[in-house]
């Protein structure tokens, strides 16, 4: 793999040792092509809990008086740059702390996650000072320099470092230390947001896994005895927790960002051999950023040029039918008339996914499947060279990611409501959730409230990855019972 990493996902260095692009995109976005789509058993026992008193003692984000002024940005990268002892532990224990991660409280080896909890604590200090403050800059030259030079490896770490948030939480919760836990989780959702402030689709993507760290901890949480309910402190989370419109803009100028001279394409009046370097070009800038193309260049300039030569009938005739003069076209360079085209095709496909992004998701996703289903079907596809498919990243998978998020915390205040109505009501569970005093949270994979199917003493929801009709082996169904 090409140890590159820029905007958006089309240049990723791999946050894992290997791994494509395609594979690092659907792997943060929670996509799973396993044939087993029987979903997973989850049962849990929750205990009745009041709301706090007051109602908003809990914040899973820093208040307005706790925010100051300054740029998260730089305390992460210092944290990033100074904490090589940190940094190694994690690289040569990750798959043990991840381990720890879902292992039961009972069963953490206490030696162990205390010395790693230990080794956190100064570190910690940073990053709660890091989450206090009230602005998150990157700052990414993305108009300045061609976007595929930028690396970005401190997105990936700042991912690492959030499993070791989500074990310090996790510590505090087995022992009994629910505020302390609180005050870790507002770290760690605080550094997914500021993760996908970066206006990259890989860093969005980071960001929801961070949150979703945290609320697998608050799942955790709202399971032991004496656990307040968070009912209103997950509430007051912003919907969605990662909005990925900011990344979501950059990515779909990037092609510009790569080769600005194209947003002219229409007056330019260049020679021959402009337009033959043009494609050297860009056959080199995609040979740099898909592993699945040669590394002989020679042999990537050929097909590019089989390929201007097989599509220029296609494209000459397009371009008369769009009401361009016959002898104007006919006057264009080989090359320029597929450039042209293809810029055209580019525009044309882009925007038929991006014109959905920006809708929640369950209005956005039907647009945004046909979108994308054109852009793969090769047979189909109006394009001659490919540059939607190869350079377009997964963002359906994206946008479905992002729903996920939501939906998790979504999952997480319907059952902190149970616990709301069980305090209230001798420990019992509602008939519906119509009988529930507060609000039932909006699925954000449909827009419609939260179902939930309670048959007596057990409420049963259902925890998709990728949306209802859509199982996947990471599916569960949580099966709820008040204890007793």
């Amino acid at each position: 793999m090409k140890h590159r990493l820029a905007i958006c996902g089309w240049v990723i260095v791999a946050l894992t040792a290997a791994g494509t692009l395609g594979q690092n995109v659907r792997m943060l976005a929670g996509r799973n092509d396993k044939k087993d789509d029987r979903p997973k058993v989850v049962r849990m026992t929750i205990h009745p809990a009041a709301e706090p008193r007051p109602a908003l003692k809990y914040k899973l984000l820093p208040g307005f008086w706790e925010r100051r002024s300054g740029n998260a940005a730089v305390i992460y990268n210092r944290i990033w740059m100074e904490k090589f002892e940190q940094e190694k532990y994690i690289r040569e224990h990750l798959e043990e702390i991840v381990s720890w991660l879902d292992m039961p409280l009972d069963k953490l080896p206490r030696e162990k996650v205390q010395q790693v909890v230990g080794m956190t604590n100064f570190i910690y200090r940073d990053f709660q000072w890091a989450s206090r403050l009230d602005s998150c800059d990157w700052a990414r030259p993305l108009r300045e320099e061609n976007p595929i030079s930028i690396l970005i490896p401190e997105i990936g770490e700042m991912r690492q470092f959030a499993r070791l948030l989500a074990l310090r939480a996790r510590w505090q919760i087995a022992q009994g230390r629910f505020d302390d836990a609180v005050d870790t989780l507002r770290v760690g959702y605080a550094l997914g947001r500021n993760v996908a402030k970066d206006p990259l689709v890989i860093s969005s993507l980071v960001g929801m896994a961070i949150c979703g760290h945290m609320s697998t901890q608050v799942e955790t949480m709202i399971q032991q005895p004496d656990c307040p309910n968070l009912y209103w402190a997950l509430t007051n989370l912003p919907e969605p927790i990662i909005d990925a419109s900011n990344s979501f803009e950059a990515e779909s100028e990037l092609f510009y960002l790569m080769f600005p001279e194209l947003r002219d394409v229409d007056d330019a009046i260049r020679n021959p051999g402009y337009w033959r370097d043009f494609l050297h070009r860009t056959s080199k800038q995609i040979s740099a950023i898909d592993d699945s193309v040669s590394s002989n260049q020679d042999a990537n300039d050929i097909a590019f040029l089989g390929m201007v030569m097989a599509g220029y009938p296609r494209a000459k005739r397009a371009l008369i039918e769009q009401g361009r003069p016959p002898a104007e076209v006919e006057a264009m360079p080989m090359a320029q008339v597929v450039i042209v085209y293809s810029v055209e095709v580019f525009n044309e496909l882009r925007d038929d996914v991006f014109k959905w992004l920006s809708l929640p998701y369950w209005q956005a996703e039907p647009g945004v499947s046909l979108a994308s289903r054109r852009i793969d079907n090769r047979e189909e596809s109006p394009e001659i060279i490919p540059i939607v498919r190869m350079l377009l990243p997964a963002l359906h998978a994206v946008k479905t990611s992002e729903a996920r998020t939501s939906r998790q915390i979504a999952l997480l205040r319907t059952i902190e409501a149970l616990r709301l109505h069980a305090a209230t009501h001798d420990g019992r569970l509602p008939a519906t959730l119509d009988e529930i005093d507060v609000p039932v949270p909006i699925d954000p994979f449909t827009g419609k409230p939260i179902e939930c199917r309670i048959n007596g003493d057990v409420a049963v929801l259902e925890d998709w990855r990728r949306g209802p009709g859509n199982p996947t082996p990471e599916d569960r169904v949580i099966e709820i019972r008040i204890a007793k």
